[in-house]
């Protein structure tokens, strides 16, 4: 899908910011979480990085997909790397996802259906951009986040 978008931007003339969300969940394939988490660090984002393919890396960091450590170290080898920040968070559980985001100054958190006033607080004190995704809340049946248009 990267290679994609990187064609579908050399044959048009619009610049494209593509994302690498390797770590939305762990593959049956692997053992666990953990090491997941290391094969992105130590080959996926390099090969990504490598090959040009991504402007950006996202992670889901959520209970039942990677925790704040996890999310943490592949965050912070995308810094390593050059590429922004973004993260998946908050979409079930407060676990941390907001304050990661904010300490290593991702562009963006993704979901924030569960995310509490301390967290609201944080990301506008922030230049870390809170992004709602109301068709998630609905295909989920979750509540919807109280917004103003």
């Amino acid at each position: 899908m990267l290679r994609a978008i990187r064609t579908a931007e050399a044959l048009g003339s619009q610049r494209i910011f593509s994302t690498l969300l390797a770590a939305h969940a762990v593959p049956p394939e692997a053992d666990d979480a953990d090491s997941y988490i290391q094969r992105c660090v130590d080959e996926i984002l390099p090969a990504v990085d490598e090959w040009g393919l991504a402007t950006a890396a996202d992670v889901f960091c959520e209970r039942g997909a990677f925790d704040v450590d996890q999310s943490r170290l592949y965050l912070e080898k995308a810094k390593e790397l050059g590429l922004d920040r973004r993260l998946h968070g908050d979409q079930f559980t407060e676990i941390g996802a907001i304050p990661l985001a904010v300490e290593l100054e991702a562009r963006s958190v993704d979901h924030l259906e569960a995310t509490g006033a301390e967290g609201v607080a944080a990301l506008a004190a922030s230049d870390v951009i809170g992004v709602m995704l109301p068709s998630a809340s609905l295909v989920l049946d979750r509540p919807m986040l109280p917004a103003a248009s």
